[in-house]
């Protein structure tokens, strides 16, 4: 069965049309201006710091729960059109839906894919929520409970 295993990843990822590819490539090359696409926002443990392979990536998600006091890193992966620079987006951590901390993303067109993360803890038992946004815009919530 594990010799399946390399078979069985390649099938869950889908070959995208060329029209799909063309259409990320004429973003990134003549997007300016048009801000930033939210590709993948994940709660993370870790984010790796030495691999070359795997740099930058969530080494390890966080599942639907975490003890009080846990560091939380909100990974994101964003397209930024070549030289733009965007600086609208924000994450807003939210406990028991009240907002408790925002926090300020610089995203650069500098590769095709533009990957950050910003840490949180969570100072208190409860349903944390992790708002992705831009400007008034939610990208993408992420939830966790503190137990």
């Amino acid at each position: 069965m594990l010799l399946l295993a390399p078979f069985i990843t390649a099938l869950a990822i889908a070959q995208p049309a060329p029209e799909q590819i063309k259409a990320v490539w004429d973003y990134y090359q003549k997007g300016q201006g048009k801000g930033a696409i939210l590709a993948d926002a994940v709660l993370c443990k870790t984010v790796e710091q030495k691999a070359a392979d795997t740099k930058f990536e969530c080494a390890e998600p966080l599942g639907e729960s975490a003890p009080k006091d846990t560091l939380v890193n909100v990974w994101v992966a964003f397209l930024v059109p070549k030289g733009d620079t965007v600086e609208s987006v924000v994450v807003q951590a939210l406990l028991d839906g009240q907002v408790r901390e925002t926090k300020d993303l610089k995203l650069k067109g500098e590769t095709n894919r533009t990957r950050t993360w910003t840490a949180f803890s969570l100072k208190k038992a409860g349903k944390w929520e992790f708002r992705v946004m831009d400007k008034d815009k939610v990208l993408k919530s992420l939830s966790i409970t503190a137990n």
